[in-house]
């Protein structure tokens, strides 16, 4: 597969084809802090999560870092203050942050957790806290949860441990491995039917992760490899703002194109084929590009990517659902200065991202209406600039009996839908779209809007351009994302 990008690298375009009988990866969000930041009496909130979790019901609790500090006794997260790792660290600060709202909780989080699966009809990737819980706390977290009827299926054996913040606690890769293997072997003997993973170290020159990887990739006692993605971008500095972001996009394009492929192939040469769970995806913490369209394009494409690959990735985690900032999160509480201009009654805002994952709801509630046997999936580049994800439905008899496909856009170009698709006798039938003017448009406070604010400039709020109409249309808008369906005539 990697030397099939590299190929058609080279004539500036890419395409794969797979066939397929499930229809794709499972997709879910990462529930960090979002427990510190619910209000279950919302309506507004209410409203987005029913969007949001319809089919992409999966989600992982209680979260990422803050998992490793997670207990089940004491008010919201359970933390203690004395196993917060050193100031020097940017976690400590975090950490103290979440405590000042988790710490003034009466009753722990599991149990708003508890009603919140329920309520919307959750599967879910729990996180062990593995060096300072111990064996026994986890598995009654499990019990509680399996006497709820919430379906846990799977256990992270940690998270992130590889990383330079826990050297006091796993100072190589086979102390990490015999703690893991505890873990495991009492969570498989109680709950047989529950898949365990184990944190694979980034992609690095560095000795210490090669070396973590390499060990790791000799055991078998697990079930999964959990992979975290996130698109650590270059410095863009620019004078002109319209050059910066129009850089960045060069950037995304490239990485989506090539690099991403090129990462997953490494992990799936190190692991041999085992099962990847990416349970944490997204751009890297950038508060220039988070919550803008630019945000939108790279979340509709790499998803996309994913589900048209040919690697064994089992679940696709994003990250996040719902906190209290705009670079991650699908949805935050409003901020101060979105309050005023932002006058319906929810007190919470979606950002540039939600209106991906509401498409794909609709399009997994397309496919789960839909009688086929397998799925026929490519992509195509156009123009280095217009990604083109197909998803061709067919019977047994090889006839197609739908198309369905996702188009996003990277240029503020106008394209001919004919073109973008590119087969004989069809037409384009949008179920819906969001488009915006500039690269840096978002959905409320981002990164531009905010600079503005603490200057004391005038705010203009630059929303995106959405329509859910279903309907035939002849031209695909700029900087854009599509939903539709070909239909052949």
């Amino acid at each position: 597969m990697k030397y099939i990008f590299i190929l058609f690298f080279l004539f500036n375009y890419f395409s794969n084809i797979l066939l397929c009988q499930t229809p794709i990866t499972k997709v879910g969000y990462c529930l960090t802090n979002t427990f510190n930041y619910y209000d279950k009496e919302d309506a507004g909130l209410e409203l987005m999560l029913q969007e949001q979790l319809k089919h992409t019901n999966l989600v992982r609790f209680p979260g990422g870092n803050i998992s490793n500090y997670y207990h089940f006794q004491g008010g919201g997260y359970g933390f203690k203050k004395n196993e917060f790792p050193s100031s020097k660290y940017f976690l400590f600060k975090n950490l103290n942050s979440l405590n000042l709202i988790s710490s003034k909780k009466e009753e722990n989080y599991i149990y708003d957790f508890i009603s919140f699966a329920k309520k919307y009809s959750l599967e879910v990737i729990y996180v062990a806290n593995i060096t300072t819980a111990s064996v026994e706390e986890i598995l009654k977290i499990l019990e509680l949860l399996s006497n709820n009827n919430i379906k846990v299926v799977a256990v992270e054996l940690g998270n992130e441990l590889y990383s330079e913040v826990y050297r006091n606690k796993i100072s190589n890769v086979n102390e990490y491995i015999d703690l893991a293997k505890l873990f495991n072997n009492k969570i498989k003997y109680r709950f047989p039917n529950i898949k365990t993973g184990v944190v694979s170290a980034p992609l690095s020159t560095s000795s210490f992760f090669k070396n973590w990887n390499k060990i790791l990739a000799k055991e078998d006692f697990y079930d999964g490899v959990i992979v975290h993605l996130y698109h650590k971008g270059e410095k863009h500095d620019y004078d002109m703002q319209a050059d910066k972001y129009r850089s960045y996009s060069n950037e995304l394009k490239k990485y989506l194109e090539k690099e991403m492929t090129e990462d997953l192939s490494r992990y799936n040469e190190i692991f041999k084929n085992n099962d990847l769970w990416i349970t944490e995806w997204n751009l890297g913490v950038s508060k220039s590009f988070g919550n803008t369209i630019l945000q939108s394009l790279f979340v509709s494409s790499f998803c996309n990517n994913i589900f048209i690959s040919d690697f064994n990735i089992k679940y696709l985690i994003y990250h996040k659902l719902l906190s209290n900032e705009y670079t991650f999160s699908l949805i935050n509480p409003k901020w101060k200065i979105e309050k005023d201009y932002y006058l319906n009654k929810s007190n919470y805002i979606k950002r540039s991202s939600y209106y991906f994952f509401d498409f794909l709801n609709i399009f997994l509630e397309i496919l789960s209406k839909q009688d086929f046997d397998y799925i026929e999936k490519s992509s195509v580049l156009l123009d280095n600039n217009v990604f083109v994800f197909n998803y061709d439905l067919i019977r047994s008899s090889k006839d197609t009996i739908k198309t369905y496909s996702f188009i996003v856009n990277f240029s503020q170009n106008i394209y001919d839908v004919n073109y973008i698709i590119n087969r004989n006798n069809v037409r384009f039938q949008s179920y819906g779209f969001f488009n915006a003017e500039n690269f840096y448009s978002g959905h409320g406070v981002n990164g531009l809007i905010n600079k503005k604010y603490k200057e004391n400039q005038n705010l203009e709020y630059i929303d995106f351009n959405s329509n859910y109409d279903q309907k035939k249309i002849d031209f695909i808008q700029g900087i854009s994302v599509y939903l539709g369906e070909i239909l052949y005539y």
